[in-house]
């Protein structure tokens, strides 16, 4: 890690949402989602945390602080379309969600795959979950961020090709439905890198190959999930009412250095 790393402050808090204002974060339980479900919290929405695990959505909650109580856990498997349709149902009675931030991926894609299963498993998830978003007819201002990867998308060559495959195929599922849906609701993609420093994967990153990537990425430390949960909700936000289709990579610069 470079010698003048410093933890970054992170000053963005959000938005002031109006009271009632709902949104949906999968893959709430940890790192990305995670930190987005917190700050949506923070700026006062009332926030569906989706994910598989009860508990660590319980521990998003529990570091929300006083902001928790904004926070409803929604136990859901997204692989599928009868668990989506009660995770909804389940959801509003909560709250009449506006946004969508589609954080939650596959825990693996499998190097066995086909491309039909790559496309069901991987794409699937974000698929499935803006259908039954935009199901709710979310009404004008709505907005939903999916989250891809720098693979596949802004980087190509080196490890597995369905990882890339299944990312690319996320940011051309948006920049297609951006079209289509004609911002009714707008629809922005995230690829994190960098990498991503989060508890859990804190054995990975200080590795040699993640050391690596920190020594060339033009900041020279790696990121943080607030980091990326900053610019997800942004690109929900009223502040980008006219952005619309876009893929941006949330790296510290990394995918120009490499």
């Amino acid at each position: 890690m470079a010698e003048n790393y410093r933890e970054p402050n992170i000053i963005f808090d959000g938005w002031t949402a109006p009271e009632g204002t709902g949104i949906i974060v999968t893959g709430a339980a940890s790192g990305i989602g995670a930190a987005t479900a917190i700050l949506a919290a923070q700026s006062g929405l009332k926030v569906a945390a989706w994910d598989m695990f009860a508990e660590g959505i319980k521990e998003t909650i529990e570091r929300a602080g006083e902001y928790g109580v904004n926070i409803k856990p929604v136990q859901a498997d997204l692989s599928s379309d009868e668990a989506v349709q009660a995770a909804m149902e389940e959801t509003l009675t909560f709250c009449k969600p506006l946004y969508l931030a589609n954080v939650a991926g596959p825990k693996m894609l499998n190097s066995q795959w086909n491309f039909n299963e790559v496309i069901s498993i991987a794409v699937g998830m974000i698929h499935r979950l803006c259908l039954a978003f935009e199901a709710t007819e979310p009404g004008e201002g709505s907005a939903i961020v999916n989250v891809a990867a720098l693979a596949g998308v802004f980087e190509a060559g080196g490890g597995d090709p369905w990882y890339a495959s299944a990312k690319s195929a996320i940011a051309g599922y948006t920049r297609h439905q951006a079209v289509e849906l004609k911002g009714r609701p707008r629809m922005n993609c995230v690829c994190p890198g960098g990498p991503i420093h989060t508890p859990r994967n804190h054995g990975a990153v200080t590795g040699e190959f993640m050391q690596h990537l920190v020594s060339i990425n033009p900041m020279g430390r790696p990121g943080r999930p607030e980091e990326e949960a900053t610019a997800i909700m942004f690109l929900l936000s009223p502040a980008s009412s006219y952005i619309n289709g876009v893929i941006l990579a949330v790296d510290g610069g990394l995918h120009l250095a490499r």
